[in-house]
């Protein structure tokens, strides 16, 4: 049986990075659920350096 899932090799941004530029739509009093795991990835600056 092959594994395809390496923790290691996964990769994300901070979803609320201004660097992004994304307007989502929040409204007052809307309850965002975030994974643990996603309030830790860093923004574009901090991740891709060229």
């Amino acid at each position: 049986m092959h594994r395809f899932y390496h923790p290691g090799d996964e990769g994300g941004l901070l979803w609320s990075d201004p660097e992004i530029g994304v307007q989502w739509p929040i409204e007052d009093g809307m309850e965002l659920i975030i994974s643990e795991k996603d309030t830790k990835w860093s923004g574009l600056k901090d991740t891709f350096k060229f």
